[in-house]
């Protein structure tokens, strides 16, 4: 793989706010990124448009660049430090210039260990497994507002203005893929819980029984809620992290 020109785009204010969606958008590929700013405040860093990726399975580790057949990695480790030399003094005030963004698990040391490793993989995660893309969008700033876009160009084939005008297109692109689907919705039927309100009431009056006898000193009193999900469990799980769900359990307690 050729090592990319990158070029950037430092972005409006309106811009950078119109393309908040992105933190939402699901997409297969995508990668996501956040962490503290050396400056103060927190920096995320999102990556779409994959290019190549390099991950491992239980015939090796293999190489899948973009229209082209996979390639068997000998010795990933010096594959990645090839791949990954990017010039950070390009942009030394932007905390990423490139590069690949993925995880290196435990067993992948047993590449550098004189152990022997695991005969099979039950959880079926790769031991490696990184992601290089082409566009990424650094947001900073109060309410992640302040946003430049990096392209990583890998062919070489095009003009620095070409490029220019291909970073625009794709954020029109994006923007006028952000749009209401179904695929982004989710809901849960039918929630109920595990015990009924006698029962739970019941326990309540036991555990505070067993403490003033001195058998314990504090218990955690808990109960299961189950339903029926339909829809994807990524976006279920990325507006819980935010708190915007919120269920109204009154009438079932």
């Amino acid at each position: 793989m050729r090592k990319p020109r990158v070029y950037r785009q430092d972005l409006s204010t309106e811009e950078g706010k119109r393309l908040k969606f992105l933190e939402d958008m699901t997409d297969l590929y995508k990668a996501e990124l956040e962490f503290p700013s050396p400056e103060g405040g927190r920096t995320r860093i999102i990556a779409l448009n994959l290019y190549a990726e390099i991950m491992t399975n239980s015939e090796g580790t293999y190489f899948f660049e973009r229209n082209q057949k996979k390639i068997k990695v000998q010795n990933p480790h010096d594959f990645l430090k090839a791949t990954l030399e990017i010039n950070e003094s390009l942009f030394p005030e932007l905390p990423f210039n490139g590069g690949a963004i993925g995880f290196a698990g435990y067993s992948y040391s047993f590449l550098f260990e004189d152990i022997e490793p695991p005969r099979n993989n039950p959880v079926g995660i790769p031991d490696l497994h990184f992601l290089y893309h082409s566009d990424y969008f650094i947001f900073s700033g109060k309410d992640f507002i302040e946003c430049s876009h990096l392209h990583l160009d890998y062919e070489g084939e095009q003009s620095e203005k070409e490029i220019m005008k291909l970073m625009r297109r794709y954020r029109e692109k994006l923007f006028s893929s952000n749009k209401p689907d179904q695929n982004q919705m989710f809901s849960i039927q039918g929630i109920k819980s595990h015990t009924d309100k006698d029962h739970f009431i019941a326990s309540v009056h036991e555990l505070k029984s067993k403490i003033q006898n001195g058998d314990i000193f504090q218990a955690v009193l808990s109960q299961r809620w189950t339903g029926e999900f339909t829809g994807k469990s990524i976006n279920y799980y990325k507006k819980l992290k935010k708190g915007k769900i919120k269920m109204d359990l009154e009438d079932l307690l």
